[in-house]
């Protein structure tokens, strides 16, 4: 069975004692605006609410029946390292204090005990539990902003092959133009005879006969004035 999620906009506590006037008197002096208070009045019954639903904070007593407070606490350390567990107890010796400071207790308090001193050191403890969720969604925030720079930055990349790949195939095409531009003549071969377009012949009447046609073709409309010039001019620099 999933464990229930209470509000992670409240501080979820959970306050463990055998004596039911204990009880009572802490769910009604640490009741504030931000909390969510839940009660048990064992120690198995504790365990059982810490494995089904998430708390941020438990405060327990150190003997009860079925379980004690240090059960309790490495039940809760276990589920959810996390956890802050404060722990009371009436019966205090320097055993138990070690005991439970070694089982990861975020305090030890000795019964009887100041109103201040329990107000204190819940407040103290519900502040480090803010801070460590603020931390969490920065910490959170920073991931997804490193993710997007490391998608823009596959993406730039992605983009700067393919414009190199394009470039490329620009870059055949041109010299596949180029190349075969420089294969062709000015005119059709079907227009012009080829003698017409290789002009290195040294026969001077033959060269002015080609003239002459070429003169013919223009009259024509067949090719144009310039081209007429420049091939003439070409003929001409044989003779």
């Amino acid at each position: 069975m999933p464990r229930e999620l209470l509000s992670k906009g409240y501080v979820n506590i959970l306050i463990v004692d055998d004596d039911k006037k204990s009880v009572e008197f802490l769910s009604q002096l640490l009741d504030k605006e931000g909390r969510k208070i839940e009660t048990a009045e064992e120690g198995l019954g504790a365990i059982k609410k810490l494995e089904e639903k998430d708390f941020d904070l438990v405060i327990t007593d150190l003997k009860m029946p079925g379980a004690s407070g240090i059960e309790v606490l490495k039940t809760a350390r276990k589920i959810n390292p996390k956890v802050l567990v404060i722990v009371i107890t009436g019966f205090a010796t320097l055993n138990t204090a070690l005991e439970a400071i070694e089982a990861g207790a975020y305090s030890y308090l000795t019964k009887p005990f100041k109103l201040d001193e329990i107000e204190i050191l819940v407040n103290n403890a519900t502040e480090n539990i803010q801070l460590i969720r603020e931390n969490e969604g920065l910490l959170a925030a920073l991931k997804a902003v490193y993710g997007e720079l490391e998608t823009l930055k596959t993406t730039k990349k992605e983009l700067e092959q393919k414009l190199q790949l394009v470039n490329k195939k620009m870059e055949k095409s041109q010299l596949e133009i180029n190349e075969r531009s420089s294969s062709l003549y000015l005119f059709p071969r079907n227009i012009l005879p080829f003698h017409y377009t290789n002009p290195y012949r040294e026969d001077k009447t033959r060269i002015l006969d080609e003239i002459k046609k070429l003169a013919e073709l223009r009259e024509e409309g067949i090719i144009a004035e310039e081209e007429f010039m420049l091939y003439k001019k070409r003929l001409l620099s044989k003779i």
